[in-house]
């Protein structure tokens, strides 16, 4: 019991820093799509 509980402790420590920078690069590509949404929709369009 011990040991498989040690064993999942260690896959989990493993795998949160890579979820934490996948919920980082989501975040950083919404933001990105939500200023050029905006930036787009506010900014007057040069022809």
């Amino acid at each position: 019991m011990k040991r498989e509980i040690r064993s999942t402790q260690s896959v989990s420590s493993l795998l949160m820093p890579s979820v934490l920078s996948v919920n980082h690069a989501v975040r950083f590509i919404f933001a990105q799509l939500f200023f050029g949404i905006f930036g787009f929709g506010f900014t007057p369009m040069p022809i």
